[in-house]
């Protein structure tokens, strides 16, 4: 069940925001394979124009209702199924648009016919973390650094192949993680932070703490403009002020010990409330109460049927 209880706590977040913000109590619901779910592995999670929520997992793609799951999955006979490969991201853009990234390519959901269509200039190109541009932009996350897909033309740039020298050096290789904040791009990786204007095409390399250069995994910023950072080998996270300077480390009181698990931080989430939400590998889920400046976590707990499913 990896990652599988946080994509149920989104769906909880979405579904009771008012109960929520009265009690802070949370609900967890859990989908499991007899509920209908291809398999127990959860990779993504997106909703569609319709508030259906998409559920990638290891082996396809289901679709929840609110009461039945369907599901999608590879046929070699069929040329409009899923690709056979794990979905990396499920996006929905602006248009009510579904598009679906996969080790293998990128893929557009066709709501009328109920199939997929392959996106060719990607074809054969890792893809993962997906972000919208304007009403006809896509920004990707590739294993050949960033590229920008037209949906109206059908082209995509991969800036690595570009003339310009800092597009070269900085955006050819994958990013662990990609956040959009207006009309900035903000590029994780291990070694740093690049900072991408998708209106000048312009890039540049953020100053950083040394403590977090070489191992940044994961990261995402708040509504004030705040880092969060998940660092490789610690299970410790990282605040970085907007400005760059200050920054501040949470150990968070996890159960791991540091070096237990190397990436027990898995993924960063700020919701539309300005919550942080952090998924680990074996400490549950965690909710950042910005009032105590702390963490909570959330653990499975066999004497209430409503805890999440499991802390992993």
């Amino acid at each position: 069940m990896r990652h599988l209880l946080y994509i149920l706590l989104a769906i909880n977040v979405v579904w009771w925001q008012s109960s929520i913000a009265q009690t802070n109590v949370y609900n967890f619901h859990s989908l499991v394979v007899k509920d209908g779910l291809h398999d127990g592995l959860g990779r993504c999670i997106g909703q569609d124009k319709y508030g259906y929520i998409w559920i990638g997992t290891v082996g396809g793609l289901n679709r929840f209702d609110g009461k039945n799951i369907k599901q999608f999955t590879y046929s070699f006979s069929d040329t409009l199924s899923p690709y056979s490969s794990q979905p990396n991201a499920i996006f929905s853009d602006k248009q009510g648009r579904l598009w679906i990234s996969f080790p293998d390519g990128l893929m557009q959901f066709d709501f009328a016919t109920n199939r997929f269509r392959k996106i060719k200039p990607l074809s054969g190109t890792q893809v993962g973390r997906i972000v919208e541009g304007d009403d006809s932009t896509l920004y990707l996350n590739t294993s050949k650094g960033l590229v920008r897909y037209n949906t109206t033309t059908n082209v995509a740039y991969f800036f690595g192949n570009s003339n310009v020298q800092l597009h070269q050096q900085f955006l050819k290789n994958y990013f662990t993680d990609i956040v959009k904040v207006k009309d900035a791009l903000y590029l994780c990786k291990p070694e740093g932070i690049l900072k991408f204007n998708s209106k000048t095409n312009a890039v540049q390399q953020l100053i950083i703490p040394k403590e977090l250069i070489g191992n940044i995994r994961r990261c995402t910023l708040d509504h004030q403009g705040n880092f969060w950072i998940a660092v490789w080998n610690k299970s410790i996270i990282y605040k970085l002020s907007a400005d760059l300077i200050i920054l501040k480390i949470y150990p968070v009181y996890l159960q791991s010990v540091d070096q237990t698990l190397t990436y027990n931080l898995r993924s960063l989430l700020v919701d539309k409330t300005n919550k942080l939400w952090v998924a680990t590998g074996i400490d549950g889920i965690l909710e950042y109460d910005e009032q105590a400046d702390s963490f909570r976590k959330h653990l499975h707990d066999d004497k209430i049927p409503s805890s999440s499913l499991c802390n992993s």
